[in-house]
């Protein structure tokens, strides 16, 4: 059984699977990947993270000023007569500022994702501060007076109180890879900077830490940073390994069928109807981030909203104890478009357009409901065997779909400067800044998908997205019999029209392209008993093949 996703539809090339592409309008930086929002969504999901972290966060807030109440507290009982009384005043302060934070966070006023974040800022940005103003005030204190001593006593003491903070974050805070380095980085570096501003400014400090004391020192907290990274890499391991034997709600999760950047997607059991099943799970790593969430709950919501029996079913949607967020698919054993021709290679005339059928009658719910897909790609469509049918299609994995625009106003669907989709696969309207789609460029992919499945190969290929992006938009398709003789000429027509570079010479609907294919000269030749006895031949009526249904 496959355990992770091809890349790019199982293609030989060095592509990026399907990604939302950031390209700047004339020259500019290399692209970036983002990932866009519906307009004006406001993701339930995101509510839920919300209330986590803000949870973790007043309690690590209180924790904090608790702490700085007890160092206060020890500083009056053991009055040293070397520390600046400014000090007492700073510690109250850095309580007020921490209290403060706490009150504001167990309070009832609302609080967006955005404004947490910046609340986690100013707790942590407190207690760093705090520690690095009182530690320049005591060791100026001590320098002066000579108490080389209590300096190297307070080095000590500093590296376990920032050992300290960078784990209370890593361990309490959920946040990403990339931003949980980033700030236990910082938490490492702004103690090594102040010793080395000591060692130019305070000679005492010179005398009794040298650059081999900066070394080991520096050396000591790049193994807390390292081991504080770790450490939150390590307790998302756990918890993704207490996925297997772990219940979600009325479902009991299995082996891994797949994964991908957004989430991944577990073989389950209905706890009471035994019914095979798989959940998709949104990568811990991914629950702090708001585009992820929204992403994440449009394509439970879209995917929910059809009920074609060539569109993937849902059939839940929940978070588990945890704070894990999921929703529950129908299971489909089977082979993906990409994986049936990377296996078998091109396939014949009749059986693609027997496939292709099916998707549009899925692609023609979705259009009348006022959804486009944006991602049909050969990855994004599995052939399965459902109540007996073989070459039983179904299309999946709705992470970037949008509302169609409204024909009357003129609003864009898609942010200024950016493309979302798979290149290989992609209509030229996606690839223009501001443009408003339609079901017109659904259409256009699915003419790549079909000639894919015709000849072996998409219509265009490149170096890079962008090479890929501009051949769509510039160059004549060669035609797919040149590739393939056996692909009839209707057929070829209709997969030439697919792909017109105006979306009004291409198909209006996917009612339309049906009715074409439904006319080609082969379109009754393949047959539900050919495609059993394909499937036979092959040994694959029993396949359990992976899910499909990730964003990538």
């Amino acid at each position: 059984m496959p355990s992770k996703v091809p890349d790019d539809d199982g293609l030989n090339t060095n592509l990026e699977p399907t990604r939302a592409y950031a390209f700047p309008v004339s020259g500019g930086p290399s692209p970036a990947r983002t990932v866009e929002l519906i307009a004006g969504s406001v993701p339930a999901i995101a509510v839920e993270i919300e209330q986590l972290l803000r949870r973790r966060l007043a309690g690590v807030s209180a924790l904090l000023a608790g702490i700085t109440v007890v160092l206060l507290l020890l500083d009056l009982a053991t009055k040293d007569p070397q520390e600046p009384p400014v000090a007492e005043l700073l510690r109250v302060i850095a309580f007020c500022g921490l209290a403060g934070a706490s009150a504001l966070l167990f309070s009832k006023l609302e609080l967006s994702l955005v404004q947490l974040r910046w609340a986690e800022v100013w707790v942590f940005g407190v207690s760093g501060v705090f520690i690095l103003v009182i530690d320049q005030l005591k060791t100026g204190s001590y320098a002066r007076s000579g108490a080389t001593a209590n300096i190297v006593a307070g080095l000590k003491v500093d590296v376990t109180c920032w050992w300290g903070l960078m784990n209370l974050y890593v361990v309490l805070i959920p946040s990403s890879v990339r931003r949980t380095a980033l700030m236990v980085a910082i938490m490492a570096i702004a103690p090594i900077v102040q010793l080395v501003q000591w060692r130019i400014e305070y000679p005492a400090v010179a005398d009794v830490v040298n650059l081999r004391g900066i070394l080991i020192i520096a050396t000591i907290m790049a193994i807390g940073a390292g081991g504080a990274v770790f450490l939150g890499r390590a307790i998302g391991a756990l918890r993704k390994q207490a996925l297997s034997g772990r219940r979600f709600g009325q479902y009991r999760l299995k082996e891994l069928l797949g994964a991908g950047g957004m989430g991944e997607v577990r073989l389950a059991e209905h706890l009471l109807l035994k019914r095979p099943c798989a959940i998709k799970v949104i990568h811990p790593n991914r629950a702090s981030d708001p585009t992820a969430l929204a992403r994440f709950e449009r394509e439970v919501r879209a995917a929910a909203e059809l009920t074609h029996p060539n569109t993937i079913a849902i059939y839940d949607y929940g978070r588990a104890e945890d704070g894990s967020f999921y929703y529950v698919m129908e299971y489909l054993p089977g082979l993906t478009l990409a994986e049936l021709v990377e296996l078998h290679g091109a396939l014949p005339p009749e059986r693609v357009i027997y496939l292709i059928r099916q998707v549009c009658g899925a692609l023609a719910e979705a259009h009348a409901r006022g959804l486009i897909h944006r991602d049909v790609k050969p990855g994004n469509i599995i052939v399965t065997e459902r109540g007996g049918a073989f070459d039983f299609v179904k299309l999946l994995d709705f992470g970037l779909v949008k509302p169609a625009p409204d024909p009357a106003v003129a609003r864009h669907v898609t942010q200024e400067n950016t493309v979302a989709g798979s290149p290989l696969f992609m209509s030229p309207d996606q690839s223009v800044s501001g443009l408003v789609l339609d079901s017109r460029s659904d259409l256009y992919s699915l003419g790549a998908v079909t000639y894919f499945l015709l000849t072996g190969q998409p219509p265009f290929s490149g170096r890079s997205p962008m090479e890929v992006i501009v051949a769509h938009a510039r160059d004549p398709v060669r035609p797919p019999s040149q590739l393939n003789a056996a692909v009839p000429k209707a057929l070829e027509d209709v997969v030439v029209r697919c792909l017109a570079k105006e979306a009004k010479d291409r198909f209006q609907s996917a009612s339309e392209l049906d009715r074409a294919l439904a006319c080609c000269e082969s379109a009754d030749c393949w047959t539900h008993e050919r495609a059993a006895n394909w499937w036979g031949d092959k040994g694959l009526e029993k396949r359990n093949g992976a899910s499909r249904a990730i964003s990538t």
